[in-house]
């Protein structure tokens, strides 16, 4: 299974051959749906993490694999309107890097979390993306009577705060060259006296600018969507998940069923040996998600 390149070469000084100099090599692979990207790094043993299939929670994975070959527009390099894929994983991952790096990697390429869940012992993935209704209308609600103690809630001060972002890629038009996309957030969205703030990323294995602009999209307008808050509430609270939707109603700070995602769920024994679970929760918004063509 290994893919590697032979050369032979007669040496010549006179003639200045005496070394490779410069090549590249095209490679090619069946895989690129991000589910199934994923799944394979997983369970290989040789090049990837070595788990065993029931380590793994497979109907997250199917989730995943739904939601990414989901067809959306896009227009093609000649204008013309197309459809394809929403996320694909197209482009080389070396085992130079350690497993949890190239697993962040191939989630980044699909927007997508990474996460373990301890009461099924199993790994799993959450798409990072827009609700259902289905979902909004059942997501677990935190007030006054679930809530214990004082809500911590931080927000990135004005200064710091992106409404740029500059994001590379291996353009697959140009022989995986670099290329380069700038998302600037509307004006009429931008704060009073906001400073112009840059963000600069790269997505190193997604090769198209349609699939490109759209994940830079999601990390723009996320981090402006910035709104943290931290809680601590009764044992009950322990059946939501990360990447769960759940709604906060706060009085003090003009919450009413205000929507956020689950981003930490940590169990808690106090002294007493009374449960409790403290929570991380990242403001939602829909308009995250809105997808380009």
């Amino acid at each position: 299974g290994l893919v590697y390149a032979v050369f032979e070469i007669d040496y010549d000084q006179e003639n200045g051959l005496t070394g490779l100099g410069q090549y590249t090599v095209e490679i090619t692979n069946s895989l690129s749906e991000p589910g199934a990207v994923l799944n394979d790094f997983l369970l290989n043993s040789r090049y990837g993490a070595g788990l065993s299939a029931s380590d793994i929670n497979a109907t997250s994975i199917a989730a995943l694999t739904t939601y990414a070959t989901e067809q959306v527009a896009f227009t093609t390099a000649l204008g013309a309107p197309d459809t394809h894929d929403r996320w694909q994983i197209n482009g080389m991952m070396g085992t130079y890097s350690n497993v949890f790096q190239t697993i962040d990697l191939i989630c980044q390429a699909c927007s997508t979390f990474f996460t373990y869940n301890p009461k099924e012992g199993k790994f799993e993935v959450v798409p990072n993306r827009e609700a259902t209704t289905g979902e909004k209308s059942a997501a677990y609600v935190f007030n006054d009577d679930n809530v214990i103690g004082a809500i911590d809630v931080t927000s990135t001060q004005l200064y710091a705060q992106y409404n740029e972002i500059e994001a590379e890629y291996p353009d697959g038009t140009e022989r995986d060259q670099t290329a380069t996309i700038y998302i600037n957030t509307p004006a009429g969205e931008l704060n009073p006296n906001e400073p112009t703030n840059k963000l600069t990323t790269r997505y190193p294995i997604v090769n198209d600018a349609p699939r490109v602009t759209n994940l830079a999209l999601i990390d723009l307008r996320q981090s402006r969507k910035d709104l943290v808050v931290q809680l601590k509430a009764d044992y009950e609270a322990i059946q939501t998940d990360v990447g769960d939707i759940v709604k906060l109603t706060n009085v003090t700070y003009g919450f009413t069923n205000k929507l956020f995602r689950v981003m930490r769920v940590t169990e808690t024994e106090a002294e007493d040996g009374m449960l409790s679970v403290s929570l991380v929760l990242l403001e939602y918004d829909d308009s995250v998600y809105a997808h380009e063509t």
